[in-house]
């Protein structure tokens, strides 16, 4: 990479700025403002012609170097620029331009242009531009606004904001001003320096002004607000701060024309005896410490650099006074005058007329005198500026004579000149190292090129920057000796813009902060075009000369990476140019460089890069190998292990396109006979090596047939056929295989070679390994140490080639079905395929490991046809296997695996998710297994008793302890088989899915107890990713938990479990008297087919965990899950009734018990509590706002839920204190070592006992609740109706002490409780239609008079008519209501026998007599019965005889005793439900009536009146 222009933005309008600022300025004809109407030529008279002329001249008189006259500043952030010209100023700030045509983004508009001048005759000398820190928190240290500090002839110094408005006016001297300069904050590169302070300097031409950051900051920011405050108020008055600086008198200097000031010195002990010496002569006395002082450097003539030094603290700073400035709305704005003139922003000028006050000039403090330290005297050198470069360490300075000198700062002296710069501007540019890039790899054993150090940081590079206008040039220079890095061709009259400042009010904290930190320009260039350039000079510019060898290669590298880029576009072939590349290329690291980019540019065929790779192959081995260093030894090390690998790209193309050849022909038949003659070598344990091409491979499907299966397996035919039959029903569960297309498998050359990396190792003749090192590495190996180098020179290289281990899993997979597809797919010889892996040298673990991931990721295509690709699985493994294999351990028993390699395939198959085609490959291994001899075991117990193992020539350390043996052992692989069978079985379970028709077909057929209200979301039950390793670290309950989830999802019955959980005999039965039931009633056969599936693949399961799945144990957790499922969705109280149904299927009450308290602890518990105050607080039913509010569940969700509280205490309520039923739950045989949480079950066992009383109270305050939410009773708190003593105890933990109040009640608490229940009665019946409506207004209005609440008994609130009027059914609201409220009554000791009559009195209030009459028989008051029932018939009398009397009726009472009438009028007033019922049935009630009442009662007389009453009416 090369330093290169890049474009910050340009001018939208650079004519605009030109014609304000230059208005008299006439361009050529050919310009755009010249039209030929108004040219000069028209005129009259020649007094208009010369005055006009006169006008003209005083423009520029170089059209094309009009930014030459003016004064330029922008802004580091290159955000503002202002350009001045006399007493106008345009300010122009950086804009996005969306639409932008020419290729830069960013424009400059004008957002001020006017006149600045105040005094008359002053013009604008300098600009600065100068950004200020924001002191926001979110953005503290990001430029917030920008400063402009203006100049003028007059001594004035005048800072603005960017629309004009001005802030600050000051007359520090009465002189021109010449420069303007500041510093900002910088991070010190190193430890002991100083840091330097902020300032902004003034240059006069006899004096120097420092003005401290801090203070002008402050200052800037106070007059900003205020001026904002001014303009919001309508005032004026503006009160800045005052301003510290300092006044420097310089001395000893004929003319001063530009300077820098270098901050803070401390001179060094030598340079302070040296200036005493000079200055004091032998007697001089100087202090203990060298002084601090302030450096400044200027430059003129006599003499032409000047060096001033200011002690520190040898001058006190000034402080401006502070001036009140007072407007008039009428008049113009009056400065008082003072040390300084401030000003504002009232008086922004937008015009182009000037507007000069005439006020008397401000006392100007007096200057301190300075004088000269040393200079540089040169008579006839005139200097012009003086640049200081970053750092402040070298300074530039140009002359009249066209120099340019480079001046150490630090000592006062030129180190550097360059001559034929006239007019010359000079720039600096710092460059970081960009640490990230230069580093090395982690992998490399050499150091970066670079030494930094991390306490040190990066190191830094400095650049001079030399524009020559007069001959169009711009030179970028390495200093200090340096040679010039680059150089362009620009317009003649552009400027050069050198800020050298940053943003001002920074410090240590906020520049360490890189979120704020923006981008400054440090240097760039302004063309007449109104083009803004900047300058991007690489790092690596400052580490190279002009012959430099690594300029040189990269410069090829850059054009061999664009010749891969654009090779499509190309059209000769670009195998030469890359050859001719990597033969110029002089360096080796870059040759490998070049050489890895080749590899991996896509589209290359193996035949180029084989020839890429033999020309530099030839290159390298046409040297004296006793002249080639290390680095080039191990290139040509890595170019041959290229090769090999480009050859078996080429090989295995060939076995491809044999196999597509050799499929359905006689060479196929052949492989056949080959294969078996090899499987048989195998078996009898005697393959020789005199006859390699006996293959191993497979053969065609119809060849292998199970008993050959078993036969290579070791297993008998039995295992093999239940293997078959396991495979072929988890792949029909698992659903279709994916698609696969032949590109997915296919490779280019270049993606097969970045699966590879080249280890190369280095040995010394001894043998011994002393390290590794990666031959795909690009760092810069030139740069080793000597000592390193001798070292390489005695020592070996061997070489190693495996696979990267950082490689996707993805290219991984693709690799490996590239390589291996062939021989278990395709049945192409195993044996040609080592033969490839031979030549490679390719370690045999990672050729295993690799074939084992692909076997494992792709079961589901490659078990298709199990028997055949097992088979060839199993002849792979056999042939990787053996001993000729490069990099193999020392065989065991013929089989070259190590102990080590057992470890670790059985650790992969450990902890696999494909448990299918893990299954198969431990069966294949455990064939291996078996063929270790272990009575050989001279050589196997020297590999046991070794600390270390080589796996593909790596050290693999592993433990000596007993459990070494364990991995070559056929048991160790047995457990792991069945284990792996064990959760296909499980797999094969969850796998499978069941279409609606067949969930509804299940909750039919085992619909007993189980009920679902309406319709419930799906649970989101994904396939778990199981292995050995997951269930072995999942706890003892893992394998109920994930059939669980799936039961839930599939709302299973619980029915269904039940009967799946029995023995296979009674299986049996339940399947045949499935199949007379399916005789009776027309069924789908696909459903009972699926469901017949579903119970062998439950029962299968259950066989195989038989403890782990016992019925109780998975009811307990298909409750648990329902409840979970609950608790995420309060609002679905379907799966708390799902749960339920799965609690009460729980057959021992000790898991019963303790999984219903779990649940009402954990969930219920809280809600519970939180409805009782809400209900308690409110005093009735809450609306829906405020349950969703403080109980989280809707209106009528709470109902619900608090019925199924009430059903979960019961529950637990009827657990036996003493019960004798406790299980003991085991874990399989197979999963005994399973680490994890604690299961379900066993904490369900261990909760406590519950306190019955504690739990009775609970359920009475649930009951109640739930009555006043289902009928939605008002003006009840339903803690009214517990003592104290209650209240305390309640939802606390149910097994804590509690023991009910025993002394008498209050009876105030017991007619409380009364009433309620009385409420609770009438509001139960009234669920039931009225019987009997011959008057259906009436009725309806006595109907709604007496009810107080809304009642409904469906879900859309309606009352539905009985079938039967004359028998209620027991799953009435109305019946179960009442008998809970009798239960109530006996449990919150009130008279049950009270709350009975008053259902008996509300039946016959209703109409239905034929019900009451059953339960008048159990009422044990019958005297108290019969009085109420003589209120009912005097009801009914009432109604007939007095309510809407007519002549007939009249008649009638006038027959009826007057104390009967009388008493019948005082009931007129009571309504009845059912007002008309049949004379009959009034009749009948009459006689029951007076039989319950004795002879001797005071009433029996009106009853019988009341029977003669009736009997008239009939």
């Amino acid at each position: 990479m090369s330093c290169v222009l890049t474009n910050v933005g340009c001018f939208y309008d650079i004519a605009a700025v030109q014609r304000y600022l230059f208005p008299n300025w006439k361009k050529d004809e050919g310009g755009k403002d010249t039209d030929g109407w108004e040219d000069a030529d028209w005129s009259w008279s020649g007094e208009e012609s010369n005055s006009e002329g006169s006008e003209v001249e005083a423009g520029p008189p170089d059209q094309d170097a009009w930014m030459q006259e003016c004064s330029i500043a922008l802004s580091p952030t290159s955000e503002l620029m202002v350009i001045a010209f006399e007493q106008k100023a345009v300010f122009l700030q950086q804009k996005w331009d969306p639409e932008e045509k020419d290729g830069v983004d960013n424009k400059y508009h004008i957002i001020y242009k006017g006149m600045l001048n105040q005094e008359e005759g002053e013009c604008i000398t300098c600009a600065m531009c100068v950004p200020l820190a924001s002191q926001k928190r979110s953005s503290h240290g990001a430029p917030d606004w920008t400063c402009v500090v203006l100049g003028f002839t007059s001594g004035y110094v005048r800072m603005y904001t960017e629309t004009g408005s001005l802030l600050l006016s000051q007359l520090l001297h009465e002189d021109p001003v010449l420069k303007l300069k500041g510093r900002t904050y910088e991070m010190p590169r190193h430890a002991g320096v100083a840091e330097q302070q902020e300032e902004l300097t003034i240059l006069y031409p006899t004096a120097l002004v420092t003005v401290d950051g801090f203070s002008l900051f402050q200052s800037l920011r106070a007059c900003r607000n205020q001026l904002a405050k001014a303009a919001a108020s309508g005032s004026d008055n503006i009160l800045p701060p005052p301003l510290a600086y300092k006044k420097w008198g310089l001395q000893q200097q004929d003319a001063i024309v530009d300077h820098i000031s270098t901050g803070v010195v401390t001179s060094y002990s030598f340079d302070q005896l040296h200036a005493a010496s000079t200055l004091g002569g032998y007697n001089a006395s100087i202090k203990k410490s060298p002084p601090i002082c302030h450096k400044y450097i200027t430059t003129g003539a006599g003499p032409f650099l000047g060096f001033f030094y200011a002690l520190e603290g040898s001058a006190q700073p000034l402080f401006s006074d502070v001036a009140l400035a007072v407007a008039s709305k009428l008049k113009s704005a009056i400065f008082s005058a003072a040390s300084g003139w401030f000003g504002f922003g009232g008086n922004k000028q937008t015009t182009d007329t000037p507007a000069p006050s005439k006020t008397s000039k401000p006392r100007v403090e007096p200057a301190i005198s300075l004088p000269i330290r040393f200079g540089l005297p040169d008579v006839r050198r005139h200097g012009d500026t003086i640049v200081l470069a970053p750092g402040m360490r070298l300074a530039a300075s140009t002359d009249s004579f066209g120099r340019v000198s480079l001046i150490d700062v630090t000592r006062g002296v030129a180190v550097r000149m360059w001559k034929g710069y006239r007019d010359a501007q000079c720039g600096w540019i710092q460059v970081i190292e960009d640490i990230h890039r230069e580093r090395t790899s982690e992998h490399g054993s050499k150091r970066p090129r670079h030494s930094t150090d991390s306490k040190h940081g990066p190191r830094v590079a400095l650049f001079l920057v030399i524009y020559a206008p007069r001959r169009g040039i711009i030179e970028v220079w390495n200093t200090q000796q340096g040679p010039r890095v680059a150089a362009f061709n620009v317009p003649k009259s552009c400027r050069l813009l050198y800020p050298g400042y940053g943003v001002m009010g920074l410090n240590s904290l906020s520049v360490q902060d890189s979120r704020t930190r923006p981008h400054m320009l440090q240097c760039c260039l302004l063309e007449p075009s109104g083009l803004v350039r900047t300058f991007n000079v690489p790092f690596h510019l400052a580490l190279s000369d002009k012959n430099s060898k690594r300029a040189h290669d990269l410069h090829l590298i850059k054009k061999l990476s664009s010749l891969l880029h654009h090779r499509r576009s190309l059209k000769e072939p670009i195998v030469e140019p890359i050859s001719k590349i990597l033969q110029d290329l002089k360096l080796t690291a870059y040759k490998q460089q070049a050489l890895d980019k080749a590899f991996s540019a896509k589209g290359m065929s193996s035949e180029e890069l084989f020839h890429i790779i033999r020309v530099l192959i030839n290159q390298l081995g046409g040297q004296d190998p006793s002249c080639m260093d290390y680095e080039s030894r191990r290139l040509l090390q890595y170019c041959g292990c290229q090769v090999k690998l480009i050859e078996a790209y080429i090989k295995i193309q060939g076995l491809l396109g044999k196999a597509e050849t050799m499929e359905g022909g006689e060479e196929r038949v052949a492989a056949m006979e080959r294969t078996e003659e090899g499987v048989e070598g195998n078996e009898t344990g005697e393959r020789g090596v005199e006859d390699p091409k006996e293959e191993s491979g497979s053969g065609s499907i119809s060849r292998i047939t199970p008993k050959d299966l078993a036969s290579k397996l070791k297993q008998d035919l039995t295992s093999v056929e239940s293997l078959l039959d396991d495979l072929s029903s988890y792949l029909s569960s698992s659903g279709q295989a994916r698609v696969h297309f032949a590109s997915d498998y296919s490779m280019d050359p270049a993606t097969f070679l970045s699966c590879f990396k080249t280890v190369v190792q280095r040995a010394n003749k001894e043998g011994k390994e002393e390290g590794t090192m990666q031959g795909d590495e690009t760092e810069e190996k030139q740069e080793e140490n000597e000592e390193e180098e001798v070292t390489a020179l005695t020592e070996e290289l061997k070489m190693k080639v495996t696979f990267k281990e950082n490689l996707a899993e993805e290219k991984r997979l693709t690799l490996g079905m590239y390589m291996f597809k062939p021989c278990l797919v395709d049945s192409c010889s195993s044996y040609e395929l080592c033969e490839v892996f031979r030549d490679t040298e390719i370690g045999s673990h990672d050729i295993k490991m690799l074939l084992l991931q692909v076997w494992l990721h792709n079961e589901n295509e490659f078990l298709k046809d199990p028997i055949t690709t097992t088979a060839n699985l199993h002849s792979l493994m056999t042939e990787v296997s053996a001993p000729t294999m490069p990099f193999s351990p020392r065989p065991l028993g013929g089989v070259n695996i190590s102990p080590g390699e057992m470890e670790i395939i059985h650790g992969l198959l450990y902890e696999t998710r494909h448990v299918c085609g893990a299954e198969v490959a431990g069966m294949v291994m455990r064939s291996l297994v078996s063929d270790i001899d272990r009575h050989k075991g001279a050589d196997y117990k020297g590999l046991l008793d070794s600390d270390q193992m080589d796996v593909d020539g790596d050290p693999v350390t592993t433990p000596s302890s007993d459990l070494s043996p364990d991995w070559v052992d056929v048991s160790m692989w047995e457990v792991l088989i069945e284990q792996l069978r064990d959760l296909m079985v499980l797999q094969r379970l969850l796998q499978t899915k069941l279409n609606k028709a067949t969930s509804s077909r299940l909750q039919k057929d085992y619909s007993r107890g189980w009920s679902i209200e309406g319709s419930l979301p799906p649970i989101d039950v994904t396939v778990p990713d199981i292995s050995v390793k997951h269930v072995m670290e999942g706890g003892k309950g893992i394998f109920a938990e994930m059939v669980a989830r799936w039961v839930a999802h599939y709302r299973i019955p619980p029915g269904f479990l039940s009967k799946c959980s029995v023995s296979s005999h009674a299986l049996n039965l339940s399947r045949e008297s499935s199949r007379v039931d399916d005789t009776n009633v027309e069924q789908d056969h696909d459903e009972t087919a699926a469901i017949e599936q579903l119970q062998e693949t439950f029962h299968t399961l259950c066989s195989r965990f038989p403890h782990s799945l016992d019925h109780d144990v998975l009811q307990a957790h298909c409750t648990w899950e329902y409840v979970v499922q609950w608790n995420k969705n309060p609002e679905i109280t379907g799966f708390l009734a799902c749960g339920l149904y799965h609690l009460r299927s729980i057959r021992n009450p000790v898991l019963q018990h303790g999984v219903s308290s779990m649940m009402w602890h954990t969930f219920m518990v809280k809600k519970v509590s939180a409805t009782t105050f809400l209900m308690d607080k409110v005093g009735k039913a809450p609306k829906d706002r405020l349950c969703r509010r403080d109980v989280g569940l809707g209106e009528t969700a709470i109902g619900k839920f608090l019925g199924f509280a009430t059903d979960l205490l019961d529950c637990i309520y009827q657990v036996e204190a003493e019960s004798s039923l406790t299980p003991i739950f085991d874990v399989e045989d197979l999963w005994q070592h399973i680490q994890g949480p604690a299961p379900l079950v066993e904490l369900a066992v261990n909760q406590t006992l519950p306190n019955h009383s504690l739990v009775d109270v609970h359920k009475q305050l649930c009951t109640i609740m739930h009555a006043v939410m289902t009928f939605s009773i008002k003006s009840v708190k339903v803690l009214q109706f517990f003592d104290y003593k209650t209240k305390n105890a309640f939802f606390k933990a149910l097994g804590t002490t509690f023991i009910p109040s025993t002394h008498e009640i209050d009876y105030g608490l017991v007619k409380l409780r009364q009433q309620f229940l009385l409420r609770l009665v009438t509001a139960a019946t009234l669920t039931l239609p009225p019987n009997h409506q011959s008057e259906p207004d009436t009725t309806r209005r006595t109907t709604s008079d007496r009810r107080d609440s809304t009642v409904s008994t469906d879900e859309g609130g309606n009352i539905v008519p009985l079938d039967n009027p004359k028998k209620l059914p027991k799953t009435h609201l109305a019946y179960v209501w009442c008998n809970v409220a009798q239960q109530l009554a006996l449990a919150l000791r009130v008279d049950c026998d009270y709350v009975k009559r008053h259902f008996v009195c509300e039946l016959y209030n209703s109409g239905y007599d034929a019900v009451a009459q059953e339960l008048v028989v159990t009422v044990a008051e019958q005297t108290e019965m019969a009085v109420q029932l003589i209120h009912i018939v005097g009801q009914r009398l009432a109604q007939e005889l007095i309510i809407g009397a007519d002549s007939v009726t009249v008649e009638r009472q006038s027959r009826l005793p007057p104390s009967l009438i009388t008493w019948l009028k005082a009931l007129s007033g009571e309504s009845l439900r059912c007002p008309h019922p049949p004379i009959s049935d009034t009749a009948h009630l009459a006689g029951q009536a007076v039989g319950l009442l004795p002879d001797t009662h005071n009433q029996y007389a009106l009853a019988l009146q009341l029977i003669e009453a009736v009997g008239s009416l009939t």
